[in-house]
């Protein structure tokens, strides 16, 4: 049953209402990782599992 929550996923996006929902509940501080740096900690851990 993937294919229908692509497809809400996707009318959300182009409708707005994700931007619309994602502004409205903003994380009350960005962090300032790079994806380098999170890329590397990722591997890192799923090298581990």
């Amino acid at each position: 049953m993937l294919f229908p929550t692509l497809l809400k996923w996707g009318a959300s996006t182009h409708s707005g209402a994700m931007r619309e929902d994602y502004d409205l509940h903003k994380p009350a501080v960005m962090e300032k990782v790079k994806l380098v740096d999170f890329a590397q900690e990722f591997a890192a851990a799923f090298n581990k599992a």
